[in-house]
């Protein structure tokens, strides 16, 4: 079986900026932010938050899982369902379930459960390896459980008042 390979870099780095703290940065993260927001637009733009520690790591990794749960929710259906829809043994639940849906082999509507059948599954690996690795930096940093109360480690659920924000668009932060 060939080896999949996702290029992430960038859902990454998009995370690593949600989920940024105080303390990344050696500190510095405002000011980081700060310059970059004060820069220029074109630097904004081309503003990328590297890999910095493997708490910040960890919960962009965790931030992506997150992500990707959300999305599969708003599927209306499931890896197994469509799986089941689109097979056609004869008996199984998923010949029925295609029949009583006229869902004709060939048609666009057996072309869209085949898109989104890759689609969620594409998503369910994403989501699989991200918390996979999340898995394996929380247990490098010595934390055995999810449910830690180490700052460094915690997702936020909501994100933060938006005066915490403001603070960035001023010259001195």
């Amino acid at each position: 079986m060939r080896k999949m390979r996702f290029d992430v870099s960038k859902l990454v780095a998009t995370c690593r900026l949600i989920t940024l703290t105080n303390e990344d940065y050696e500190g510095n993260a405002q000011s980081v932010l700060a310059d970059a927001l004060n820069g220029g637009e074109e630097f904004a733009a081309s503003f990328v938050v590297e890999k910095q520690t493997d708490a910040l790591e960890y919960r962009a990794a965790s931030c992506i899982g997150r992500l990707v749960d959300m999305m599969l929710r708003r599927y209306p259906s499931s890896v197994a369902k469509d799986l089941a829809l689109l097979s056609n043994r004869s008996g199984s639940n998923g010949a029925a379930e295609a029949s009583s849906r006229n869902l004709q082999y060939g048609s666009k509507e057996w072309y869209a459960a085949h898109v989104r059948l890759g689609e969620m599954q594409s998503l369910e690996v994403l989501g699989g390896s991200m918390m996979q690795h999340a898995r394996r930096l929380r247990n490098g940093l010595g934390i055995p459980s999810a449910s830690s109360k180490n700052p460094a480690l915690i997702v936020r659920r909501k994100p933060c008042p938006l005066e915490y924000s403001l603070a960035l668009l001023e010259n001195e932060p």
